[in-house]
């Protein structure tokens, strides 16, 4: 993997080592150091390696730099290690671990090579050759995290369709029982958690929320939870927009934190692999509203568990909330979907069930 920042690939291969651990070997090696999750991994009975050069990590340079002029002594203690250690299998996730994962084990003779393919993030010439070359071509299966990114794999990156399994990222529900609560109608909070990057839709989010106090003279309490690039951009404007009830709280290790404190769960992605905080919102029985992306059209049932919008249309996210706010009857309604959603397309989600899924592409491969 890549390292142990907060975000929904870091979190699912928490949960996913977790049950693997139980009856596997594991081993985690990090092509870019280390992060806030890493104690939490060290929890369980695996051994990690940092296979880029403490020489490098401790400069703190620029994530592009520190690729660049690490990536060669990188992949040499990576193969070094895969060939100390001798796996049955190995499995890569994003970027920078594709293509140095994909290349040790290619080059230490395993023969069960496992890209997972989280995005659907395209790149520049260079980029997307590298990884073409050196880690979809040298991976033995593809694993997408779900129809949308397969599809992707077969359009943008020209991966033959029977090389691709589709196995949904997932959580373990029932971690999430303790972020329920019970609503209160006249205090409807709502929030948004992820990496502060353009592409989560947070100004979008927040040019909605200046619609609802401009048209609207209404001013509901919002959290933000996470960090990242353009947090100083999105504080600006909510000073601007005077935008006073909006909370930032920064980068949070345990949503049931954040879920413990906010009524309606809004996502408004531009573009998604898959969206595990969905899984955990609707786990902490939120209602959900998200942006009609095709990721999210595949977990959220509209009239069923969510509610979907146009992609970057702060007028109907507007409209959404105002319509949540004149009506919180309807967030119970939802609330109360959620238990015929879980028992009819939830258990598709379920950690257990993933964890059967790799186990079974194992075998075959």
């Amino acid at each position: 993997m890549n390292n142990f920042w907060i975000g929904g690939t870091e979190k699912f291969l928490l949960g996913l080592i977790a049950e693997f651990c139980r009856t596997n070997e594991v081993h985690i090696a990090t092509v870019l150091g280390g992060g806030p999750l890493e104690p939490e991994f060290k929890k369980m009975p695996v051994s990690i390696f940092h296979a880029s050069p403490v020489i490098f990590a401790n400069k703190r340079l620029p994530l592009k730099l520190f690729w660049l002029l690490a990536a060669p002594v990188t992949l040499i203690r990576l193969l070094i290690f895969l060939l100390k250690v001798k796996p049955d299998a190995v499995i890569s996730s994003l970027y920078q671990s594709d293509i140095l994962g994909m290349s040790a084990a290619h080059l230490s003779g395993v023969k069960k090579r496992i890209l997972v393919q989280h995005d659907i993030q395209k790149f520049g010439f260079l980029r997307k050759y590298f990884k073409s070359l050196f880690a979809l071509h040298r991976a033995t299966s593809i694993i997408a995290v779900s129809d949308s990114v397969r599809g992707f794999l077969v359009s943008y990156w020209r991966v033959p369709v029977e090389k691709i399994t589709v196995i949904p990222d997932a959580i373990n529900f029932e971690n999430f029982a303790s972020a329920v609560k019970p609503l209160d109608k006249k205090n409807i909070t709502f929030g948004i958690i992820g990496r502060l990057e353009p592409v989560k839709g947070h100004r979008c989010f927040l040019e909605a929320l200046a619609i609802l106090k401009e048209k609207y003279k209404i001013e509901p309490k919002v959290i933000v939870a996470g960090g990242g690039p353009i947090e100083k951009d999105l504080k600006v404007y909510r000073e601007a927009n005077s935008l006073n009830k909006v909370e930032f709280w920064g980068p949070v290790l345990d949503a049931r934190e954040f879920f413990r404190q906010v009524d309606v769960a809004v996502f408004p992605s531009l573009e998604e692999g898959f969206g595990l905080v969905v899984l955990e919102a609707l786990a902490a029985k939120k209602l959900v509203v998200a942006s009609a992306i095709g990721s999210f059209r595949e977990i959220i049932q509209p009239g069923s568990n969510g509610i979907l919008f146009p992609v970057d249309d702060r007028e109907a996210l507007a409209a959404v909330l105002k319509s949540l706010l004149d009506e919180p009857d309807r967030i119970e309604k939802y609330k109360t979907n959620l238990a015929l959603w879980f028992e009819q397309v939830g258990y598709k989600y379920d950690l257990g069930r993933a964890k059967d899924q790799y186990e079974k592409l194992f075998a075959i491969l």
